[in-house]
């Protein structure tokens, strides 16, 4: 299989596990608002994104582990493969540990941290974050074998167990939302950790027929490597949480009343960012094998490309959602409903696409073990983002977010324009890099807010007809491009 269609059908996979993983709020979210009042609703909502926090340990693991994984499997080394897992073992065990001791102290605080939701009316509520959050931090022991899923570009096989996992889960959910929140969160521990079961057996029963490979120890890799390595993993991803779960939380502790419709609209992003990200975590496979075999030129143009497309390719979607994403609202959660998540959902996604511009350039990094020499830039960025919101939530309520994330973006966009593109980008390439990073994110979100904006006060129906042949003629054109950019990519992998 060629290196395009290998990254192909794990991107596609990807996306298929991504899917999955939304199901809860993409699927289930339209009847739970109506099963529920607005109140447990919203406490559901925000128990699962305070709860992520504990996958994202597991996800720093899965990624280090299948980075480490492709190496082996490159150097045809079944000893370092072996070592590889029983670190990635090693660290989720310590995981487990580190975050059942943050559980209880959240748990047993819980009215003091969120006291938007009344004990008196919510009793419940701790009992309920503990059950989803266990089921989370169980998942870090099957983060290993997913890793290695990764690492040896069989992303179908986690993919087709979580698809039909969330499925379940979905409709376990529905039914269990009938009888109490408490039976909802038993009901997400138990299909959870059947899954992760699943996932086990199968990484066993793979293994067992593709055990292969030089038993000698040559080229291995020590537990401290593999620690920093996933330090630094850990740090880009905190930063992705800082900006979207703990703005969440913040939104949830001082804006609660209207945390629903933030709670809405960021699910709907979360799967449109989500299934973005997802088809580009396999890239790190291909960018490994350039980095490995020093291959700059090919590198160079890989990212760049990559990086553009990224850009095209958000805005194409940032103007089909001024065609559809009020009609795709109203059919979702009711057109009363959907009045109050638009607004809120339109400049939530701009915010959130324009973050996407430096993953290549970051997965570069991650693909030469060297994350750990810029790890203050996304913490940088989500710092940034953390204390706007702060600032921004008591005046702006469920803006606050999008508006902290649009100063975080043009800021660390900047600041990666001269202090990340030295690793990918030869020197007669630098300035396009820069006006790329730099200029993409700034244009992108001047552009679509003003978009936003005209669109947001037209009430003639004719000037809206107008708009919307406008937006669909941009939309046909940037995706022209958009396919243009991955043919490009394609030649550049099959040279």
């Amino acid at each position: 299989m060629s290196g395009f269609k290998r990254l192909v059908k794990n991107s596609i996979s990807n996306i298929i596990n991504g899917f999955s993983n939304v199901i809860l709020g993409i699927v289930i979210s339209p009847f739970l608002i109506k099963i529920l009042s607005i109140n447990d609703f919203s406490i559901w909502s925000l128990v699962l994104q305070t709860g992520a926090f504990f996958s994202l340990l597991g996800f720093s693991g899965q990624i280090s582990v299948a980075r480490y994984v492709t190496l082996s499997v490159a150097e045809n080394n079944k000893l370092k493969l072996q070592r590889v897992i029983n670190f990635g073992n090693t660290l989720s065990i310590a995981s487990v540990v580190f975050s059942v001791t943050v559980l209880y102290l959240i748990y047993t605080h819980f009215f003091t941290i969120f006291n938007g939701i009344h004990a008196e009316q919510s009793s419940y509520a701790p009992d309920v974050f503990f059950v989803v959050s266990l089921s989370f931090i169980i998942g870090l022991l099957a983060s290993v074998y997913n890793g290695y899923f990764t690492g040896v570009e069989r992303n179908e096989i986690p993919a087709g167990v979580n698809l039909i996992s969330r499925t379940i889960l979905g409709v376990g959910i529905y039914i269990s939302a009938h009888f109490s929140m408490m039976m909802m969160a038993i009901t997400y521990f138990v299909i959870n950790s059947l899954s992760y079961i699943v996932v086990y057996l199968l990484y066993l029963r793979f293994r067992k027929r593709n055990d292969n490979g030089d038993v000698k120890d040559s080229g291995s890799i020590k537990f401290k490597e593999f620690i920093s390595y996933c330090f630094g993993v850990l740090v880009f991803n905190l930063s992705t949480f800082l900006i979207v779960n703990l703005n969440g939380v913040l939104i949830g502790r001082y804006a609660f009343k209207e945390y629903a419709w933030y709670a809405l609209a960021i699910t709907l992003v979360t799967a449109v960012v989500g299934f973005l990200n997802a088809a580009l975590t396999p890239v790190l496979q291909p960018i490994v094998r350039l980095t490995h075999s020093d291959e700059k030129s090919r590198l160079n143009d890989f990212v760049y490309i990559l990086t553009r497309a990224i850009l095209t390719l958000s805005f194409t979607l940032l103007v089909v959602n001024f065609i559809v994403g009020r009609f795709v609202l109203d059919i979702w959660i009711g057109s009363e409903v959907a009045s109050f998540t638009w607004p809120v959902f339109v400049f939530l996604l701009l915010t959130n696409l324009s973050r996407l511009l430096g993953a290549p350039l970051g997965l570069v990094y991650l693909a030469k073990g060297k994350q750990n020499e810029i790890i203050y830039l996304p913490l940088l960025e989500g710092a940034i983002s953390v204390v706007m919101t702060f600032i921004f939530v008591k005046s702006f309520g469920v803006y606050a977010s999008a508006m902290s994330m649009a100063v975080s973006t043009i800021i660390i966009m900047f600041i990666y324009s001269f202090k990340l593109i030295g690793i990918a980008a030869l020197d007669s390439c630098k300035n396009k890099f820069r006006w790329l990073l730099a200029g993409g994110p700034l244009a992108l979100l001047v552009i679509i807010f003003i978009l936003a904006r005209i669109q947001l006060q037209l009430t003639d129906e004719r000037l809206l007809i107008v708009f919307y042949i406008v937006m669909t003629v941009l939309a046909v054109v940037s995706f022209a491009v958009v396919f243009k950019d991955i043919k490009r990519i394609k030649k550049i992998l099959e040279s």
